[in-house]
């Protein structure tokens, strides 16, 4: 069985399309677990009204925290509720297309050595198809590359996303969340994982990423959490990094902090 884990945060526009793409799926042996992160919104009757409007009863599983603790708090609790051998991510604002778990399915069942699998996305903005995400292609022979290549390649950027990705639950039992992270925790996970683990990647587009309230410029605080938080990343893997490659990251985060700021600026100057 697959338990699929959705953390949520006051999602009450896009939580019943979430879930209804599970409902829609092929493959039928999973359940679902939604964590709550204190939402103050409507996220929670919508939640109710859709598991007993379809019947799930004990195939949905629900739980809420008090307070905001974060995506990793939640997708920890979510591991912890877990029946399932293999858990699948799915971001409360993103949906899978029908045959999602049923491919890769296929590829967890047909070959015990792979530990993972992550396939292509769509990008949307207002229902609409504005990039394709080909995670498969990153890296030549991806599939057949060693853990070590996977690691250096990820390294150097993320192309993994958590609604995208499937794994077998001693994976993350063995390795959970850093709770220690506000965001890009789900690229320090992959980094942890990429070494220990093998991954697979399919060339199929089986969901969709929406990006319908990216970061705003002008946030400074948000830009300033996200770049905090990957200096721990990378900083937690220097030891398996090369000198070169470790400062070479390490500016990359400071020139993502400065290019934003520059932006602002300019913008701000009417440039």
């Amino acid at each position: 069985m697959i338990s699929i884990i959705i953390p949520t945060y006051n999602s009450e526009k896009s939580i019943h399309d979430c879930l209804k793409s599970v409902l829609d799926q092929t493959f039928a042996d999973w359940e679902i677990i939604v964590v709550d992160d204190g939402s103050h919104d409507l996220t929670r009757s919508i939640i109710e009204s859709f598991g007993k409007k379809n019947g799930l009863n004990n195939r949905l599983v629900t739980h809420y925290f008090k307070k905001n603790r974060g995506a990793s708090a939640a997708r920890n609790k979510g591991i912890r509720l877990a029946t399932g051998d293999y858990i699948a991510f799915l971001d409360s604002d993103d949906v899978w297309y029908p045959k999602k778990l049923e491919t890769v399915m296929a590829i967890l069942s047909g070959d015990n050595t792979v530990d993972l699998v992550c396939h292509n996305e769509n990008m949307v903005v207002n229902r609409k198809i504005i990039k394709e995400l080909y995670y498969s292609r990153t890296l030549k022979d991806i599939n057949s590359s060693p853990p070590q290549k996977i690691f250096r390649t990820l390294i150097g950027k993320n192309f993994l996303s958590p609604s995208a990705v499937t794994i077998k639950k001693t994976c993350l039992v063995e390795h959970p969340f850093d709770e220690g992270l506000m965001v890009a925790e789900d690229y320090d996970l992959w980094l942890r994982l990429s070494r220990r683990y093998r991954f697979y990647f399919l060339d199929a587009f089986l969901g969709e990423f929406k990006a319908d309230n990216p970061l705003s410029l002008s946030n400074r605080a948000a830009y300033k959490c996200m770049f905090e938080c990957l200096l721990k990343v990378i900083s937690k893997q220097k030891n398996q990094m090369s000198a070169f490659a470790y400062y070479k990251r390490i500016i990359f985060c400071y020139l993502f902090l400065f290019k934003n700021d520059l932006t602002v600026l300019l913008r701000g100057r009417g440039c």
